[in-house]
């Protein structure tokens, strides 16, 4: 879609469209929506609205009533939450968005069961272990649904399990070179989310979405940032941070030869230069910093932000007219 649209502005820029036939031209490729694009969108806005509010309304409506509501009637309440619609979306048909949305209510609703499990029945277990049991029980929903939020927020429950592992379990033990792997870990875990979302978007009609995928790499870069920093500051512990930093190097150089060439994709391309800005301005910070807090040092670093921003932008604007000139020619060629 922002292909078509770029191509056409270059069209009526260089003035092979006209105005009007350049909104007919944007109307007829469903570039700009019309009246019925506009009530599907508003449609499907509202539907997975109202689930989203309506989940957290009945949890927040039991915890608001914990003490009159009895305990049967807390778990009567939550189990209708994920039971009835669940049946209505295989009533439904699961291909349609609010059967899809019923099931992430559905999902929704399993994680508040879950926490009122928990805090009915104190067991001293840790918290990672209601979000691991939350995304295993969750999985046949999501399965199910073969939907693009119920995959995001299953891995955003991933995600969060692994962290409180880490915190929770591991780091008291001191195990994972001392608790300076956790970025690292988190790193790891997002590139094979990564990987497998590549696949799913070349081989599942219900998941080619780009987003999925763009998700993975925000959360990679994150802790992969983080793990580069953490090398450059603590100088004391640089050894224990190696091989975190390494994994950073790794993404960085892996992701930039696959997104240019196998995969191109502009965000995640912009997204690893923006990280490589903020750690190398750590770095010079670090280096100058330290030693010179002067004026000249933070010159120096201001100068290094605007530039490198420059030189990314013109880079990244070259590289998407790279891709799309072999697409203008073959449209230029007649038939």
């Amino acid at each position: 879609m922002d292909k078509t649209r770029d191509a056409l502005s270059r069209y009526a820029e260089e003035g092979v469209l006209s105005a009007d036939a350049y909104a007919s031209a944007l109307r007829l490729a469903g570039v700009t929506p019309d009246a019925d694009a506009w009530r599907r969108f508003i449609d499907r806005l509202l539907v997975i609205s109202g689930a989203l509010l309506v989940a957290v309304g009945v949890i927040f409506f039991v915890a608001f009533n914990w003490q009159a509501l009895g305990r049967f009637a807390k778990f009567g309440l939550l189990e209708a939450m994920v039971l009835l619609p669940t049946a209505y979306a295989l009533f439904a048909g699961l291909a349609t968005v609010r059967a899809q949305a019923a099931l992430l209510f559905a999902v929704l609703a399993l994680g508040g069961l879950l926490a009122l499990v928990g805090q009915t029945y104190q067991t001293g277990a840790d918290n990672y272990e209601l979000f691991l049991a939350w995304a295993v029980l969750a999985l046949p929903w999501v399965l199910a649904g073969r939907w693009a939020p119920l995959w995001a927020i299953w891995w955003t429950l991933i995600n969060l399990t692994l962290l409180l592992y880490l915190f929770q379990v591991l780091d008291p033990l001191r195990i994972l070179f001392f608790g300076r792997m956790r970025p690292g870990a988190v790193a790891l875990l997002n590139l094979a989310g990564l990987a497998a979302f590549e696949w799913a978007y070349a081989h599942i009609d219900g998941l080619r979405t780009r987003w999925l995928a763009r998700y993975c790499v925000l959360i990679a870069l994150a802790a992969g940032t983080f793990a580069a920093l953490m090398y450059i500051f603590e100088s004391s512990h640089r050894e224990d941070n190696g091989a975190a930093f390494a994994i950073y190097c790794a993404m960085i150089l892996v992701g930039a030869a696959f997104y240019q060439t196998l995969r191109r994709d502009l965000f995640p391309l912009a997204s690893g230069v923006i990280s490589l800005i903020v750690v190398v301005t750590g770095w010079f910070g670090e280096v100058f910093l330290d030693k010179h807090e002067s004026f000249g040092a933070f010159t120096l670093i201001a100068f290094f932000v605007i530039g490198s921003t420059i030189g990314a932008t013109w880079w990244l604007r070259e590289l998407n007219r790279k891709w799309e000139e072999p697409a203008a020619l073959a449209r230029e060629q007649p038939a």
